[in-house]
C-alpha cells in the first residue's frame, strides 16, 4: 500500500487535478485514478458530515438526453482537525496495488434527502439537477473505499451507479437494512461493472 503524509489537507486531498478523465493529487498520493472515457466529468461538489468530516465529490456522467445512464463518483473525504475520529474498517481487496473495501448496494435519492438533506448523495443529486441532468431516484451500484494515510484521517471512495432494474424496488433488495437474496445475487454483477470503469496506476514521474 502506498501511504503518505498530507502537507495540506485542503490543497492536496480535496482539490485534485482532473485532466482527460484522470485524477491526480498534488504531491501525494503516488497513484492516479483513470475513469472510462465514456463518462464525462461534469464538475465537483463539496459536502460536510456534521462536525466530523468534510470533502469533495468529483462527478462523472455517462448519459443521453441529459439523463443519467451511469454515474461514477470519486469522493475525497477528510476528518476535521477538530475531531478525534478516524476511519476504521478492514481493507480486504486489492486494486492496483492498493487495499480497498468493496461492496454493492442500492439506495433512494428521495429517502436519503428526506433523512438528511445535507447527505453527500443528496447534495450530489441537487448538483446534477442544477446542471439540468436528470438522476433516477433508485440507484444500484458499487463502492470501493480505501484509507490512504497511516493516521487514518483521510478516505478515498469510488462509487459506480446505474438505475435499479425495472420492476425492482428497495423492498426487493433490502428487508429493513438487511440485504435480501436478490441483492446478494445482483452484487457480483455490479461490483464487476463498477470495477471495469476505473483503473489505479502509479502517478507518472515528475507529476
Amino acid at each position: 500500500m502506498v501511504s503518505f503524509v498530507f502537507a495540506s489537507m485542503e490543497q492536496i486531498w480535496q482539490n485534485p487535478a482532473v485532466s482527460n478523465n484522470t485524477i491526480r493529487w498534488i504531491q501525494a498520493p503516488a497513484y492516479q485514478v483513470k475513469v472510462d472515457s465514456r463518462f464525462k466529468y461534469v464538475g465537483s461538489v463539496s459536502f460536510r458530515i456534521r462536525d466530523v468530516a468534510e470533502g469533495c465529490r468529483l462527478v462523472f456522467v455517462d448519459g443521453e438526453d441529459r439523463t443519467v445512464k451511469r454515474l461514477f463518483i470519486v469522493q475525497c473525504e477528510s476528518i476535521l482537525p477538530s475531531s478525534t475520529a478516524t476511519y476504521k474498517y478492514r481493507l480486504k481487496d486489492e486494486i492496483g496495488g492498493e487495499r480497498f473495501l468493496c461492496y454493492a448496494f442500492a439506495y433512494s435519492n428521495a429517502i436519503t434527502a428526506l433523512d438528511n438533506p445535507n447527505d453527500e448523495a443528496a447534495v450530489t443529486a441537487n448538483f446534477l439537477r442544477g446542471l439540468g441532468i436528470d438522476i433516477p431516484d433508485l440507484l444500484i451500484g458499487s463502492r470501493f473505499a480505501t484509507i490512504p494515510d497511516l493516521a487514518k484521517k483521510h478516505e478515498l471512495i469510488l462509487f459506480y451507479f446505474e438505475p435499479v432494474p425495472a420492476g425492482l424496488g428497495l423492498g426487493d433488495l433490502y428487508s429493513g437494512e438487511i440485504s435480501t437474496a436478490k441483492m446478494h445475487d445482483l452484487s457480483p454483477e455490479y461490483l464487476a461493472r463498477g470495477r471495469a470503469v476505473f483503473s489505479i496506476s502509479p502517478r507518472p514521474p515528475g507529476e
